[in-house]
């Protein structure tokens, strides 16, 4: 064998002589297809540990890289079928298990964009105080029912305001801490899952705490998850 006839696939995978074998050794080439098919296994028994890859379509790959039928356009096939199978099973495994946010994701999109619409802003509040009292009065004249307005330590009242989220006129009371906003949202009719945070649009930590009768109260901001966590638990009567 020269060195310009190549091994098939299927005989890189096993060299049936040892003509074929001092082949392998000698030719770049081929020992660099071999490294490739190698690699390719490893990356499936590690995608088949965590994704459950399917029998039928490993024994596809097996059978393409061992059938001396087999080409190398078959190979490559069997590679790309195989791989993708793996990769979309593996991305279902891994949101299976993955730990379920306090908050539906449409929800938790709409307060992380609705927090990065008024954080940059100069004046965000409809109600300017730095006075929960003042704040809290307001608000509840605009939306007719009570509104809970934290006061808390090393953080800085901005004031207040009513938005819509889904549907739903709610209050917002916005902070400031360590030169970051905070907004805190009062959702009365929100599904709460748990108490936790969750990451948002834009990195934000979005914890989320139950609220008396049902609901939910909701601190965003570009902080430590658990420094919102914190100051969640510090929420009158949560």
């Amino acid at each position: 064998m020269t060195s310009s006839d190549h091994l098939q696939d299927e005989e890189l995978v096993e060299p049936k002589s040892r003509t074929q074998s001092e082949h392998l050794q000698g030719c770049a080439s081929c020992r660099q297809r071999r490294e490739t098919q190698d690699r390719v296994r490893v990356s499936l028994r590690a995608l088949d540990r965590e994704a459950a890859v399917s029998p039928q379509a490993l024994a596809m790959l097996q059978e393409a890289s061992t059938s001396g039928r087999a080409s190398r356009r078959r190979w490559t096939a069997a590679v790309a079928a195989t791989l993708v199978v793996a990769a979309a099973l593996a991305g279902v495994a891994r949101r299976a298990h993955a730990p379920q946010g306090p908050l539906s994701a449409p929800l938790r999109d709409e307060l992380a964009l609705d927090h990065l619409h008024y954080a940059p802003l100069r004046a965000p509040a409809q109600v300017a105080s730095s006075d929960s009292r003042v704040v809290a009065a307001a608000l509840e004249e605009r939306l007719g029912r009570p509104v809970v307005v934290p006061t808390w330590e090393a953080t800085t009242l901005i004031g207040g305001r009513s938005c819509r989220i889904q549907s739903e006129w709610v209050p917002l009371v916005l902070y400031e801490r360590a030169g970051r906003r905070i907004s805190f949202f009062e959702l009365p009719s929100a599904q709460l899952s748990r108490v936790g945070c969750d990451r948002g649009e834009g990195g934000l930590s979005i914890c989320a705490t139950a609220r008396p009768g049902g609901g939910a109260f909701v601190a965003v901001a570009d902080l430590p998850a658990h420094e919102l966590a914190r100051l969640l638990d510090l929420v009158p009567s949560s």
